[in-house]
């Protein structure tokens, strides 16, 4: 298994604990509110997205939770919606999402003491493997290369397609058709035995030039204008519901 695959593999065990977690938690003390959400749902298929969305629009109700809470579902939202379309995701983007994954279920405080020192060994792992390469390193999506135009394309692409609002709600990718019909929990183990032998074979280059000033080619000029673009669309739309604070990329310092 190449190192990319393994970070599917452990997203994929991640979200599902997530959804498994939310799922017991939400049918065990709010059965009569979830119960309903099920009967008007026209899809069969409760994936991560449909109980982020629950959590989301019940959280005034939920009083094991604290309000909070529903930043750590947007930034859980996004990630699951990057792998959803492909998009390249760093080391530090992973390490977060592993310990929004922690911060979680430690809130719910319904998760198998098991599942949540896996999930604790996995991230001071990753914490090992930051500190020995450059965490901007992609590590999924890893073939992406700066050099190659056709990669820039692909890429811009995606993010284009990220950037939609209506990207962000639940139900436009379930969690199977994004990892597939047969890769559910259960099936993480036979993959991946042991968090706490946690092993990454992370790109240990070291960018000795990251606060070099670099003049960017045309397809960086390109793609910045495509993020450019996609703030633009961004700021135009007058409902929040869907988005924490936009800042402007600044790209002075880069170029």
């Amino acid at each position: 298994m190449n190192d990319e695959m393994e970070y599917m593999n452990i997203s994929q065990y991640c979200l599902n604990l997530i959804k498994n977690n939310l799922k017991l938690f939400f049918e065990t003390k709010y059965k009569d509110i979830i119960e309903q959400e099920y009967k008007s749902s026209v899809d069969s298929f409760y994936d991560v997205m449909f109980y982020f969305t629950f959590l989301k629009n019940n959280i005034n109700q939920i009083k094991e939770v604290p309000n909070v809470i529903i930043n750590t579902v947007y930034s859980l939202k996004i990630f699951r919606n990057k792998i959803a379309h492909q998009v390249p995701i760093t080391l530090r983007e992973f390490y977060r999402f592993v310990d929004d994954t922690q911060i979680i279920i430690e809130t719910l405080n319904i998760c198998d003491e098991n599942e949540k020192i896996k999930i604790e060994n996995t991230r001071k792992e990753i914490i090992k493997r930051m500190n020995n390469s450059n965490d901007n390193n992609f590590i999924i999506g890893s073939s992406y290369n700066a050099g190659n135009t056709s990669d820039h394309n692909s890429i811009n692409l995606n993010l284009n397609k990220f950037n939609s609002d209506s990207d962000i709600e639940m139900g436009d990718f379930t969690d199977e058709k994004i990892f597939g019909k047969n890769n559910n929990i259960n099936n993480i183990g036979k993959n991946y035995n042991d968090f706490s032998n946690f092993n990454l074979n992370v790109n240990n280059n070291n960018n000795n030039n990251r606060n070099t000033k670099k003049v960017p080619n045309n397809d960086e000029i390109e793609r910045r204008k495509l993020i450019d673009k996609n703030y633009e669309e961004i700021m135009k739309n007058n409902d929040r519901k869907n988005f924490m604070p936009v800042k402007k990329v600044d790209f002075s310092d880069y170029s």
